[in-house]
């Protein structure tokens, strides 16, 4: 559950696991209107009616893994980190959900060894993970990721003057349309993009936001605290502190 960037670091996500007991420390926040999250989740259970051997690549603790598991006869999921596929062991319970440490360049699997590739905010977008995912992908196969876009939390980054996808010119949505029509093993089968608010109530909850996703790769509280209190008086409406939520969800199918 991870966007490529200085976060692919092994260490940095080792780290997180360990002091948040993998995603486990959670922040409070509503969002207005549809931000593509709950689609993506509807979405997943529906193709493994169709595709029931899945693979979930940056499964992180596992959290989604286990929330769709039930509805596949197979699911797998890899993650770089060995804190995080601990962390995914420790709390599973369906039967035909396991974990295990893998690099998203280099799947310990034979070609096409899959139905279904899920990725949630995960490294499949990057060429040389997405070469990797469609090599295990079954002919008839799909691959499916939600993915984050160039304006997600652009009024962190502005403040911050740094962060993921910090400065990008690019419309993302439309540079990866690009690179998936230019495979000619994949046939797109959709790409949808959200964009919308979430509102959290105290800077406490954007601090542990902040602390447990890599929107600032390098964040840390006490040296970060007088951009948390520019977030607080810039981006403080009647509803909350408020910011952007960009997300892209895309498919294909393996040819």
């Amino acid at each position: 559950m991870r966007e490529h960037g200085e976060s692919d670091s092994q260490a940095w996500w080792d780290s997180l696991a360990n002091r948040l007991d993998g995603f486990q420390g959670t922040y409070q926040s509503s969002v207005i209107c549809d931000s593509g999250e709950d689609e993506f989740v509807r979405m997943i259970r529906e193709k493994l009616a169709q595709f029931p051997v899945a693979l979930d690549i940056g499964c992180a603790d596992g959290r989604f893994t286990h929330a769709v598991a039930s509805e596949a006869e197979s699911m797998t999921g890899v993650d770089f980190s060995p804190v995080m596929i601990e962390k995914a062991k420790q709390t599973t319970t369906n039967d035909n959900c396991s974990f295990m440490v893998a690099d998203a360049k280099r799947l310990p699997f034979p070609d096409h060894n899959f139905d279904l590739i899920i990725s949630r905010r995960g490294p499949v977008s990057a060429p040389v993970f997405l070469e990797e995912a469609i090599r295990v992908t079954k002919p008839g196969g799909q691959l499916v990721e939600i993915t984050i876009g160039e304006k997600d939390a652009c009024e962190f980054k502005e403040i911050f003057q740094r962060g993921q996808g910090y400065g990008a010119e690019q419309i993302r949505s439309m540079a990866l349309k690009k690179r998936l029509e230019d495979i000619p093993s994949i046939r797109m089968v959709a790409l949808h993009e959200y964009c919308c608010t979430a509102v959290y109530p105290s800077i406490e909850d954007v601090a542990l936001l902040l602390s447990s996703t890599p929107i600032i790769e390098d964040f840390e509280i006490e040296q970060d605290y007088p951009y948390l209190k520019q977030i607080e008086q810039r981006c403080t409406s009647s509803q909350g502190i408020e910011r952007t939520m960009h997300r892209i969800i895309w498919a294909v199918e393996r040819i």
